[in-house]
């Protein structure tokens, strides 16, 4: 409106008007009719077509130009509106989803997080119901035992299985009571597709356990049923945890921990090795422990895809681990499927563990961690490959000196090797030495009775090599991965080990587990010795070698579980391993074969074969030319499995490579060395030179001597023997320490003996003993270095540490509430055992300094244990096998755990109500030497570790001493009619000495070169029995020096 008034104001100053309208108009503003009148005029309307629609065109025009220029800038700025909006919308969204993903994730974290919780709470609840029912267990087994305070009337067979534990030769000598014994039943049913009967459907479980011990129970008692442990049947128990193979072992936590200083260090995924389990889980490293968490999730996924039976389930591998750092003492780089991804911890109570990690640099982390941390148990760690820590180790030249056994270098090879009892696929191998399995008697010096060591298994029959090497010839791989071999089988494979260890569990189930749940077929199992070689020798896919357990272990041939292992085609029922004819019992064909090993002629061949196995033959141009190329799959380097994207392949391929073997790293290029001839190191002890020997009459004092000893030093035979300490004690009880020194070669005697100077003001011991008791030598015993005599008898109940060198009494060690009848220590100085009158046997801890010289003795007993009916006699402790055997006036020995304190058996040598054991003593090799006696008869009985007999001697008169020596496994014997020299295996007599006196104590040196004997008379003489040659070559190089 204000527009076209601005084009029609000029109206009025235009003078367009008339008079007569310009009047009209004027009043047309005042008056409505005067109005009308003006705009129906005829001038008006020429005025309005003529000017004002124009105007009003004109004004529009403007209008819609404005509008549209408006309009254009409001559609823009609409557009970017619109844009923005939009945006921010989509980023609203976003952020939305985002925030829902997060609150989604976070919520269902703690959904799983609490799932999980409760899921954890659940199985640790039920596992310490179950920790709790095996402590129990254990407890109700220790009282029930045939020595328990509960021990049933009536005992049912007990069975076995090979213990964990090893020697320090890595030999698994020891079986121990197998509590949850599985007679597998069900894998004999399934075998030979028979119906399962309904109670032989459950094996492994507790029902059966409970079904025996409620039959051993006498009815008319109702105490029982209050005792009996409450265990869900559904469940398997196990007795001692840390004897399991196939689980994690032992207790919780393995010693005590200051918690206020335990700081974590490292923590990473893992897998347990156990046979054939690998066991996932966390391992993680304090300042003070090492700790292995079982993911308990993912096994028990795992194991719920599986067929029931196929596989070795038990809930005790949800057990959690916990080791001191001060328990390790040594950590092995390892090779896990190829991957050099595992680490094996040997631990200083003689067992290992296996790792394996998933990601490998964390193995590096964890070992460096260790490492850093200084473990005090430790042995200096080497990180070099293998092929550097055999050559820096000094390990052959020792062999080639003969300073350790053929054996002991093949498990050290096997070692360093990264071969592995935990790994079934890595297990240690050792090769077929014997070619005659046939004849009725074997000559060892024959060499025509032995395998050909410089060729493979595969290549010994001249007819299978030829097709071997057609084959070989003739193959070739059309994708052009797979390059030729010889061989499509392995010498060492899982199936190898169980094949050969069926009888014996936990290797049992482990070939059950391989055969899906059944035993195999009976043609197909290791039933005979002599057939098992045939099939080795001419079989087309069979190239197996041994294992260890052919050395040292002969229960692995015998059915004493009496399993179920089927009926061979020409009906013969399989059982105990058939031996060849030359060997009369399976501890006959072990003797022989590890004579065989140790013999010249595989000494002088030896090499050849571990050039095959571990050297330069193995792989290469050298493996073609002696016929001794495997399939790649068995090789380190022939594959990168991380690689393998297709997830299907890849687990194909590590299953092909842990059930057919694996090759031992290779730890040498060049040719191996070939050992030293025997005769240029023939060993110069009186135990096996016993004929060259010349006797020494010593006077020491004027008072009868009731005990000797000498301090067991490390003495290298070859060398000038240092300053040795002999330990006497005479009938007033004063402790007398007299050195020996050797002289030059010119000396008619080779040796002086320092009586001690200050034995005259020396006085007795500073507490009498008890007026009835019977001081015999095994009233006394000394610590390895000889400067402390530990002495029982005392009429305080306490025994004694004295001084040798002072005669003070340092200590005195309560413990027992009768008078203490007996003491010994075990042979590496560090446990002191003792027993008493009340027939209760101790061990106690000897503290050592860091150069193992004696500190002090534990006041608290380490263990105690019982079961005699009556006073202890005698004691002897091994700490090497594990093994505490106790005598008493009740006829019987008792075999402990030293490092556990459970039972494990009794011995009755005369199983007479009149006979007593006298003496006890372990053998090198872990033979049990016992001497018993009933009335006027004497005799000496030898027991393997695991309790055989194996042989009994009658002597003539009562037994004064007896030893064994760490050198030879023989014992020493000494009585009336002098002295004589048994093996521990037989007790076939080796020699017997004349001697002047009669020996009441006896002591060796540690390196077997002089026996030392205190007489029974009242001359207070000691004779000195030293081989001429060793005295000779001793006198030599102490004057040349």
């Amino acid at each position: 409106m204000s527009k076209c008034q601005s084009y029609l104001t000029p109206l009025e100053e235009s003078k367009f008007f008339s008079d007569t309208l310009e009047t009209i108009w004027k009043n047309s503003k005042f008056d409505e009719q005067a109005f009308v009148q003006f705009v129906t005029s005829r001038d008006w309307i020429a005025i309005h077509d003529r000017l004002i629609v124009p105007a009003m065109k004109a004004a529009n025009d403007d209008d819609f130009t404005v509008v549209r220029r408006l309009k254009a800038a409001f559609s823009k700025k609409f557009a970017k509106f619109l844009f923005r909006s939009k945006k921010e919308e989509q980023n609203v969204a976003k952020f939305e989803s985002a925030f829902d993903t997060e609150l989604n994730n976070i919520v269902q974290s703690y959904k799983e997080e609490e799932n999980n919780r409760l899921t954890n709470v659940e199985v640790d609840k039920k596992n310490e119901m179950k920790r709790t029912s095996h402590r129990w267990q254990s407890k109700f087994h220790e009282l029930t035992q045939e020595r328990g305070a509960w021990s049933l009337q009536r005992q049912t067979e007990i069975h076995w299985k090979l213990d964990k534990s090893e020697n320090y030769s890595r030999m698994h000598r020891k079986l121990t009571i197998n509590y949850e014994y599985d007679p597998h039943n069900e894998a004999s049913a399934k075998r030979d597709k028979t119906p399962i009967l309904q109670n032989r459907n459950r094996s492994k479980s507790v029902s059966i356990q409970r079904f025996k011990m409620n039959n051993m129970i006498d009815p008319w008692t109702d105490m029982w049923t209050s005792i009996l442990p409450k265990v869900d049947e559904s469940e398997s128990s196990d007795e001692f945890e840390d004897e399991e193979w196939n689980v994690v072992a032992g207790d919780d936590v393995v010693g005590t921990v200051d918690v206020s200083i335990d700081k974590p260090m490292f923590s990473a995924e893992c897998e347990l090795i156990v046979l054939l389990s690998a066991i996932k889980g966390r391992i993680e490293l304090t300042t003070t422990n090492l700790s292995f968490f079982v993911d308990r999730q993912s096994i028990l996924q795992e194991f719920s895809n599986i067929e029931q039976g196929s596989v070795i389930v038990d809930t005790d591998m949800l057990r959690d681990k916990k080791w001191l750092l001060s328990d390790i003492r040594e950590i092995a780089l390892r090779n896990y499927l190829l991957r050099r991804s595992a680490l094996e911890f040997f631990m200083i109570d003689q067992t290992n563990y296996f790792f394996n990690f998933p990601e490998p640099n964390d193995r590096k982390l964890l070992r460096k961690k260790i490492i850093s941390l200084k473990p005090p148990s430790m042995v200096n760690q080497d990180s070099r490959s293998p092929t550097e820590i055999l050559a820096n180790s000094g390990i052959t030249h020792r062999w080639q000196c003969h300073e350790i056994s053929n054996f002991e270098y093949l498990m050290h090879l096997n070692t360093i090797a990264g071969r592995s009892y935990n790994d079934l696929s890595q297990y240690p191998v050792f090769p077929w030495i014997l070619a005659d399995y046939d004849s009725e008697t074997i000559d060892l010096t024959d060499p025509k009775v032995y395998r050909d060591l410089s060729k493979p298994i595969g290549a010994l029959d001249p007819n299978r090599l030829a097709q071997v090497l057609e084959r070989y010839e003739g193959f070739e791989d059309p994708s052009g991965r797979i390059p030729k071999f010889h061989y499509g089988t392995h010498y060492s494979s899982a199936a190898t080990v169980a094949g050969y260890l069926i009888r014996l569990e936990p290797f049992t189930s482990v070939h059950i587990s391989l055969q899906g749940g059944k035993f195999d077929h009976a043609d197909r199992q290791f039933h005979s010795i002599e057939s098992t070689w045939n099939a080795c020798l001419h079989a087309s896919g069979d190239v197996r070698e041994l294992i260890p357990e052919f050395f040292y272990l002969p229960e692995f041939l015998i059915n004493n579980n009496k399993y179920d292992l089927g009926v061979r085609q020409d009906g013969v029922r399989l059982d105990d391993v058939i031996l060849p004819k030359w060997a009369s019992s399976p501890e006959e064909f072990i003797r022989i074969n590890r004579e065989a090993l140790e013999s010249d002629h595989v000494t002088a061949n030896l090499h050849h074969w571990i050039d095959l196995i571990f050297g330069y033959k193995q792989t290469g141009e050298e493996a073609i030319r002696a016929h001794n190329v495997f399939y790649y799959l068995t090789y380190e380097n022939k594959i990168n499995i991380d690689s393998i994207e297709d997830e299907h392949e890849r687990k194909s391929i590590e299953q092909q490579i842990y059930h057919f073997g694996q090759t031992p790293i290779q730890l040498l290029r060049k040719p191996h060395p070939q050992r030293f001839p025997r005769r240029e190191f023939i060993r110069k002890d009186i135990l096996s030179c016993q004929e060259n020997h010349k006797q020494y009459l010593v006077q020491l004092i004027s008072k009868r001597l009731l005990y000797i000893a000498v301090s067991n030093v490390d003495i290298d035979l070859f060398s000038t023997s240092p300053v040795q300490q002999i330990v006497t004690i005479d009938e007033d009880g004063i402790v007398g320490s007299h050195r020996i020194t050797p002289n030059p070669v010119t000396a008619e005697i080779p040796f002086s003996v320092e009586v001690d100077p200050m034995l005259e003001y020396k006085s007795r011991l500073n507490s009498p003993f008890c007026y009835d008791a019977a001081i015999s030598p095994r009233c006394f015993t000394c610590s390895r270095d000889g400067k402390v005599l530990i002495s029982c008898g005392h009429w305080d109940n306490t025994i004694k540490v004295t001084l040798t060198e002072t005669g003070k009494t340092i200590d005195s060690i309560p413990g027992h509430d009768d008078i203490v009848t007996t003491v010994a220590v075990s042979e590496d100085g560090r446990t002191i055992v003792t027993g008493s009158r009340s027939s209760s046997v101790l061990s106690w801890n000897i503290n050592l300094s860091g150069d193992n010289e004696f500190l002090y003795i534990s006041h608290t007993p380490t263990h105690a244990y019982y079961g005699h009916d009556d006073e202890i006699t005698c004691v002897a402790a091994n700490a090497e096998h594990d093994i505490l055997v106790s005598g008493s006036k009740d006829g019987t020995c008792i075999v402990h755990s030293l490092r556990n304190g459970y039972y494990v058996r009794t011995l009755r040598p005369l199983d007479d109500i009149d006979a007593t054991v006298e003496n006890v003593c372990v053998s090198k090799e872990g033979n049990i030497i016992v001497y018993a006696e009933r009335k006027d008869e004497y005799f000496i009985y030898s027991y393997s570790i695991n309790g055989k007999l194996l042989g009994t001697v009658e002597i003539q008169e009562r037994l004064n001493d007896m030893i064994t020596s760490s050198i030879k496994d023989y014992v020493l014997i000494s009585n009336a009619r002098g002295i004589a020299l048994f093996d521990c295996l037989s007790l076939q007599l080796n020699y017997e000495f004349d001697i002047p006196i009669i020996a009441h104590s006896i002591a060796l040196s540690q390196d077997a070169s002089r026996i030392y004997f205190c007489g029974g008379g009242d001359d207070g003489k000691i004779l000195i029995i030293a081989n001429q040659s060793h005295v000779e070559s001793s006198s030599t190089t102490s004057s040349d020096s």
